[in-house]
């Protein structure tokens, strides 16, 4: 029997200035404006909205989606859409470095959210029949895992 082994080339991206080491300067911004984001922020982003996944399942929610995104323009991406029957509840997770009384979540990212929590609604609508009535959760994650849930942060 003859094996063949292929051998592949390595792909290399192409490189885009300011980005990687070869500067020798700090990476800039993407070139489509959106900041760049470490490995481990985005993995505990991650982490942190399985664990509000979990807790809303514990308490007898069901989880519809998980970073959701819209595609409609100005939209935001919505980390958690859970129902109970009768309520869809978009929820908002921020790990955070303390827990305190500061507003996690900016009015701009609330308008963005507010878009995107419409148009899964109107979706949800096409799809049951019924527009359902939602709320706006908010929920902080610490560095030592404690959760924190603000339901009705946002009145929707």
């Amino acid at each position: 029997m003859n094996m063949m082994t292929a051998q592949i080339e390595p792909r290399i991206p192409p490189t885009v200035p300011g980005w990687g080491r070869q500067t020798g300067l700090p990476p800039a911004a993407p070139p489509d404006g959106r900041r760049r984001r470490s490995g481990r922020r985005h993995y505990g982003g991650l982490a942190a909205e399985a664990a509000i996944a979990r807790h809303y399942e514990a308490r007898g929610a069901e989880v519809l989606a998980q970073r959701w995104r819209a595609g409609m323009q100005g939209a935001g991406e919505i980390d958690l859409i859970v129902t109970w029957p009768g309520l869809l509840v978009f929820v908002e997770v921020k790990a955070r470095k303390f827990l305190g009384a500061d507003s996690p979540i900016s009015e701009k990212q609330w308008q963005r959210l507010g878009l995107a929590a419409e148009s899964y609604r109107m979706l949800h609508a096409e799809r049951t029949g019924a527009i359902p009535d939602c709320r706006f959760d908010a929920a902080l994650v610490g560095p030592d895992g404690c959760l924190e849930i603000i339901e009705n942060a946002r009145l929707g």
